[in-house]
């Protein structure tokens, strides 16, 4: 009786099964095959070929063997290359060989496997289940700008690509080498040679590979979007579950403009009201995006759920200048919300355009960058754009005004934060490359890093800057919108300061002549403390002092190294207090013109002395009394060539301020 049962459930598999129990497996057999042409040493044949082809029992009867169904594993050896000349099917495909898709779709009902001494050619469309990569999926010998579509999470039933049950996850699993060079990639025209899509109809994709870190391990595309309505596929229906995307193990996904999507997200068009999808970047893994993230111009009307990106590792929007590199959390009326959360040890780089838009009230768009997380702008081809709309309210303040850590890196172009906001940095500012300008908008961090001529905060408005001033020493490195004027303070006791500078003094000191700039410093509590300034430009040298109140009414002597004006004991009344810098005038002659036809000065960038005595030094000092050249007069003209700056020349008992243009 046991053995019937037995028997009666195998009868009922094979019938339940049906022809994929029967299923044949094909395999290439050009290598075997004398005469068959050859390139890029491959054994070359046609997929439609019914030469190219023996099947599991070793058929090889070429007027009788079929070709391929959907039904059917295929498999291409390391020797032999197939090209498509028009759609073909399969159901399990295995590439240790070359497969290029010359033109035709590749319908694959399973698996796609790429072992390490294969090729994937995307030059048409392709779908499939589940992907398997350890060698190249990419568009070779195609032009970058192609876009093709490859799609996962797709099977076929013999006509065209459906997506596939709501109960299946998909799998990504590279290892290998997925959109070619980045390099190429990045400096191309305008992508990657295809784009991905996964089915909306998934509960989950799966983005991953060995893991820890792989060098030659890349996976590049022209972006990344659920499918809606995709080409070659019968169309997709509304979402019945929530959707996870989960990018792991140190998988590093870079995504260039294309013709189409040009889009990296969670949406696409499609309709999944009352669900939730959300996009997790592991520790470890990062994505790059050169398209739009999240949104492509404008949110789909489609009706949809919450939206959540988790970030563990990196979101980057700024490495690849491209065209694009935007990133905008939008809604529309038919969806509810959409975050990023970038989480401890997590980070952001924000790229060319970032974008928060609602449509509608009671909607949310949020970015929220978490303790332990980084955020940066890091885009350098140009300056980046923030846009901020939120429907019913009169001043938008959506854009996020808290953040760990920050940092800029956008080479000489200036970041301008939304006016009117209070910001703060709760660890580090970092200051690498760019301006961070202020505006009516203040900031205050916890410690700031960097801080030069190159990349510092602009103090333009009413905007200050405000940190914890340790008796260590702080500096401000901030500025004007011309020039780097920084302070450094250095208080008795620890202090809270804020300070702002401006370009214009606005007092005089009898006897004095006073420096440009003039900064504003604000303790929390009332301090004495030492004080260094720094003016753009030091013009005013000798007998150094430090200015201070209103109309500057006090004075107090300093010390002069290089540039920076420096005193001791200053006190900082818990008020608002203005600061200046200068000197006494520097003389036009220190010493008499013994010479009453000696004459020094500028022309076409050069430093002239006539008619001084011949074996004299002629030398040369910058406003901070250094030695910058020096020449020995040996005729009735002395030529030296400088820099444009004020300089202080000496020749014999002669010394002159002159001003080189």
């Amino acid at each position: 009786m046991k053995k019937l049962f037995t028997i009666g459930i195998f009868l009922a598999m094979l019938i339940g099964i049906g022809s994929n129990v029967m299923a044949a497996t094909f395999t290439s057999r050009l290598s075997s095959i004398a005469g068959v042409s050859t390139a890029r040493g491959y054994s070359v044949g046609l997929w439609g070929a019914r030469a190219t082809w023996y099947d599991l029992t070793g058929v090889t009867d070429t007027t009788t063997l079929a070709l391929p169904t959907y039904n059917d594993d295929v498999i291409i050896p390391a020797t032999d290359s197939v090209f498509l000349g028009a759609a073909a099917y399969s159901r399990n495909l295995t590439v240790n060989g070359t497969l290029c898709m010359n033109s035709g779709a590749m319908y694959i009902n399973g698996d796609l496997t790429v072992n390490s001494t294969g090729i994937f050619s995307i030059k048409s469309s392709a779908y499939c289940k589940n992907v398997n990569n350890y060698g190249k999926i990419w568009a070779w010998s195609t032009n970058y700008n192609t876009a093709r579509a490859f799609c996962v999470g797709y099977t076929n039933q013999g006509t065209s690509a459906t997506t596939i049950a709501s109960a299946d996850s998909i799998t990504i699993y590279n290892d290998g080498i997925i959109g070619g060079s980045r390099d190429i990639a990045a400096a191309g025209g305008n992508g990657c040679g295809f784009y991905v899509y996964y089915s909306n109809q998934a509960k989950a994709l799966n983005i991953t590979g060995t893991a820890g870190s792989m060098p030659n391990r890349t996976f590049n595309a022209g972006g990344l979007v659920p499918g809606n309505s995709v080409s070659g596929t019968a169309t997709s229906t509304a979402a019945t579950q929530n959707f996870n995307l989960y990018i792991r193990n140190g998988q590093s996904l870079a995504f260039f403009v294309s013709a189409s999507p040009s889009i990296t997200s969670l949406q696409n068009g499609d309709v999944f009201t009352g669900y939730t999808r959300t996009c997790t970047i592991e520790q470890g893994a990062s994505m790059y995006v050169a398209t739009s993230f999240h949104c492509k111009a404008a949110a789909p009307t489609a009706s949809q759920g919450a939206m959540v990106y988790n970030i563990f590792g990196t979101l980057d929007l700024g490495t690849y200048n491209r065209s694009k590199n935007e990133f905008d959390l939008y809604t529309s009326a038919g969806s509810s919300s959409v975050s990023v959360n970038v989480k401890n040890g997590g980070a952001l780089v924000f790229g060319k355009v970032i974008g928060f838009v609602q449509s509608a009230s009671g909607q949310t768009t949020a970015l929220n960058p978490e303790t332990g997380s980084t955020v940066k702008f890091g885009y350098t081809a140009s300056a980046p754009t923030i846009t901020t709309t939120v429907a019913a309210v009169a001043t938008p303040s959506i854009f996020p005004v808290s953040y760990s850590n920050l940092g800029i890196t956008t080479g000489t172009f200036s970041v301008t934060l939304p006016a009117g906001l209070n910001y703060k940095v709760g660890n580090a500012l970092t200051l690498t490359t760019g301006n961070l300008i202020l505006g009516t908008s203040s900031l205050k961090a916890g410690s700031i890093s960097g801080g030069s001529s190159t990349s510092y905060v602009v103090t333009n408005s009413t905007g200050v800057l405000t940190q914890n001033a340790l008796t260590t020493g702080t500096l401000f490195p901030i500025g004007t919108a011309t020039a780097y004027a920084p302070v450094m303070v250095t208080p008795a006791a620890n202090d809270t300061v804020s300070a702002t500078v401006t370009a214009t003094a606005t007092g005089t000191f009898a006897g004095y002549a006073v420096n440009a700039n003039e900064w504003t410093l604000t303790p929390q509590v009332a301090t004495t403390a030492t004080l260094a300034f720094t003016p753009a430009t030091a013009t005013n040298t000798t007998a150094p002092a430090i200015f201070s109140g209103a109309g500057y009414a006090a004075k107090t002597d300093a010390t002069l190294t290089g540039s920076t004006y420096s005193a001791s004991g200053v006190n900082l009344d818990a008020a608002a207090t203005i600061f200046a810098t200068g000197g006494t005038t520097p003389a036009t002659a220190i010493a008499s013109n013994t010479t009453s036809n000696l004459l020094i000065y500028s022309k076409n960038n050069s430093l002239v002395v006539r008619n001084a005595k011949v074996g004299d030094v002629v030398s040369v000092y910058g406003i901070s009394g250094l030695k910058v050249a020096s020449s020995v007069v040996k005729g009735e003209n002395t030529t030296m060539t400088l820099t444009p700056g004020v300089y202080i020349v000496k020749t014999g008992s002669t010394v002159q301020k002159v001003s080189v243009l």
